[in-house]
């Protein structure tokens, strides 16, 4: 080892060694140039990369809240459409009802028209029998006349069968003219019925011999003896439990007599038809929709269980009572009085743009408020949908739509 050093300690070594250690450092330098040039590339990439990521996360908080504004006015599209179903089922009802009414005024009139044309046609024959006795009479007056012989007697026989067919002739007219005012009255009857618009188009013709005749008849006091039953329970049961029967239907079953479910579980054929009958429902739903087997299996759960069927007994909410809806308490309730919505219905026909505008004007804490379900709750409410509020209810937060 010291032979090599040994020999570089001529001028050429020296050289050499200087050579290399030049190369190396421009080596060196060149390296770290390089180095520092690719780093700036990798820096710039890591910018560009943190700039399309935060990008990319501002896109997607944008779409998150787009959809969660499109999850909310879906949501409220389906409450409404729930509401608006409601709605129609009520209007059928009341459409089927309205028909059955106009089908048998209907039906009236035109058995007092044919009344009143065979009363007409009898009223004619009638005058031409009296026209002809006249006739016959001023013959008889202008015999009388000509031969004093001819019998009086029989000629006051003749005056008097006259004066009878006179006088039955005026009671015809009586009872004609009575005829005409009940057909009269029958008539503005009809014409004042609302009609309903599915109805606008219908023409009405006499029934066929086979078709039942309706009767519309408030006091059902044989329907009760027979679907009821003498000696049945007296309590009454939530018939809405049943799936089928609304508010509405439930009011018209405890009008023909049936309170409870095991009056609904022992109908039969006949049964169900009279009850169809009884309160205007369409033929063929009580059996498709099994409110028989309903009826049969909540009886048979509130035999094992009786207290979770016991009726609240508390009063109904009174149509004032705007507290009822959620996102508004006494105070609110005083602003929207103050300002004429007085009950469910004017606050359902209250435009919230309205609503805004009283909180806005009653400034301080009320202007946080959102008005924006008010009128949908209201509209529940005064439709009686009380199952449906309180489902509603339950999504709300302060009258607000919670975020999904």
């Amino acid at each position: 080892m010291d032979n090599f050093f040994a020999q570089f300690n001529s001028q050429e070594s020296i050289a050499i060694l200087f050579f290399l250690l030049v190369s190396f450092l421009f080596g060196l330098i060149i390296g770290y140039l390089l180095r520092s040039r690719r780093i700036a590339q990798l820096r710039k990439a890591l910018e560009d990369s943190e700039r399309a990521t935060a990008e990319a996360q501002a896109q997607v908080l944008a779409l998150k809240e787009q959809l969660d504004l499109l999850n909310a006015d879906l949501k409220k599209a389906m409450f409404e459409a729930e509401e608006q179903i409601a709605r129609a089922a009520r209007l059928e009802e009341e459409n089927t009802r309205q028909y059955n009414e106009m089908f048998a005024l209907n039906a009236e009139v035109e058995r007092l028209q044919a009344a009143n044309a065979a009363y007409g046609s009898n009223i004619e024959d009638l005058n031409h029998q009296i026209l002809g006795l006249k006739m016959r009479n001023g013959e008889r007056s202008a015999a009388m006349e000509q031969a004093s012989t001819l019998n009086q007697s029989g000629i006051d026989d003749s005056i008097s069968r006259l004066e009878v067919l006179v006088d039955k002739l005026s009671r015809t007219e009586a009872e004609n003219n009575s005829l005409k005012a009940a057909l009269a009255e029958a008539l503005a009857k009809l014409e004042t019925t609302p009609a309903p618009a599915v109805l606008s188009s219908l023409t009405f013709e006499a029934p066929e011999p086979e078709e039942p005749e309706l009767i519309f008849q408030q006091n059902k006091s044989v329907l009760h003896e027979t679907i009821a039953m003498p000696g049945a329970e007296t309590d009454q049961d939530d018939l809405t439990r049943i799936e089928g029967v609304g508010p509405f239907l439930a009011q018209k079953l405890n009008e023909a007599g049936v309170f409870t479910y095991r009056q609904i579980s022992e109908w039969d054929a006949s049964g169900i038809g009279q009850i169809t009958d009884a309160i205007g429902y369409f033929p063929g739903r009580i059996e498709r929709d099994n409110w028989v087997g309903q009826a049969a299996e909540l009886a048979r759960l509130k035999r094992e269980n009786p207290e979770a069927f016991e009726l609240k007994s508390g009063p109904a909410p009174e149509r004032t009572d705007l507290k009822l809806i959620e996102g508004i308490g006494p105070k609110i309730e005083e602003l929207l009085h103050n300002a004429n919505i007085m009950t469910w219905d004017d606050l359902a026909e209250t435009p919230v743009e309205r609503l805004e505008q009283i909180l806005e004007e009653a400034g301080g804490r009320f202007r946080i408020h959102t008005p924006g379900t008010w009128p949908a709750q209201a509209r529940l409410a005064a439709n009686g949908d009380w199952a449906l509020l309180q489902e509603y209810q339950e999504q709300l937060k302060g009258g607000r739509e919670t975020e999904v």
